[in-house]
This record gives C-alpha cells, sequence and structure tokens, in this order.
C-alpha cells in the first residue's frame, strides 16, 4: 500500500474503474494510491473509501445530503462530521478534539479544497471529460493530511456530487 509520506509534492489523477461502475480509483502512474466505491443501490447513502493504510465509510444524512458522517469501515459511530451549508459554497469539518476545517467548493474553478486556520491543506480540482475525473496535488508537507488520510477521498467524493447535480441541471 503505498504512503502518503511517498505521494510528497505528486499530482495523481481519480479515474472511473469502468464506464458504468461506481468505483473511482487514485492513480498514481504505476499503481492504485486509493479507492472510493460510491453508493452500490441507485438511492444508497454510503460511499466506501480505501487506502492510506485504513477503510471508512462516508454516510450522507438528511433529506438532501446536509451532513455526512465519517466512520471507520464496520463501526457504528462516526468519528467526524462534515455539515454542508447549501446556500453558500462552504462546508464544516468538524473532527476529533474539536478541530475544524472549512471544505470550500469554488464553482466556476470546479476546485475543492480543504483548508483550517492555518491556511489551505489539500485541493481537488475537476478535469474535463465525460466520466468522472479530477486531479489532487499533494502538497509538499503531508503531517496534517495524514492524521485525516481519508480527506482526498472526501474531496473527490463532493467534487462528483457537485458536478452530477449540476449535469442533471
Amino acid at each position: 500500500m503505498i504512503t502518503l509520506q511517498e505521494l510528497r509534492g505528486m499530482t495523481l489523477r481519480w479515474r472511473r474503474v469502468s464506464l458504468f461502475s461506481r468505483s473511482h480509483e487514485l492513480f498514481t502512474g504505476t499503481g492504485v494510491a486509493a479507492r472510493l466505491d460510491g453508493p452500490s443501490t441507485l438511492f444508497g447513502r454510503v460511499s466506501t473509501a480505501e487506502g492510506f493504510g485504513g477503510k471508512w465509510e462516508f454516510q450522507q444524512r438528511g433529506v438532501f445530503g446536509n451532513t455526512v458522517e465519517i466512520r471507520e469501515a464496520g463501526h457504528h459511530m462516526p468519528f467526524a462530521v462534515l455539515r454542508v451549508n447549501p446556500w453558500r459554497s462552504t462546508s464544516v469539518l468538524e473532527l476529533p478534539k474539536g478541530e475544524r476545517w472549512t471544505l470550500r467548493y469554488r464553482f466556476w474553478k470546479g476546485i475543492m479544497e480543504a483548508e483550517d486556520k492555518g491556511g489551505p491543506i489539500l485541493a481537488c480540482s475537476s478535469v474535463l471529460s465525460l466520466a468522472d475525473s479530477a486531479v489532487v496535488t499533494f502538497p509538499a508537507d503531508v503531517s496534517k493530511i495524514e492524521r485525516v488520510p481519508w480527506i482526498p477521498m472526501l474531496l473527490f467524493m463532493l467534487l462528483s456530487g457537485h458536478r452530477r447535480s449540476a449535469a442533471a441541471g
């Protein structure tokens, strides 16, 4: 399994496994660093992420998916909660020990980025293609990302959700 330390400063691409699949892989050029499996049913609300030494589930709650609970696979208790504000382009990610990050969606640029009080941490930018595709550039210092290794998968899930909503009208 590839570690985050090996990805410092690299730009990786999310790609769909096959045309009708709900699975995406973060491809390094030689292998797969992470995998995101979308809901297995049409109206499913749970996505599964695997990579960087762990496996997590993202469960959307609420009528419009206003809350996303992040939990370890097989567990019922979430350890982090994302509260989406549908009227703004920002969402609040509540991490353990009271830490809060802001996830910001830049519609015209097609970018979803995570930031804390110190500034941007990681960004996932959409790529013009027929299938869901995006590019993630890892910073030289991945110490903040190592505490939340599931953040690249969450950013891509949210970005592809925005893209599907825009395509649906």
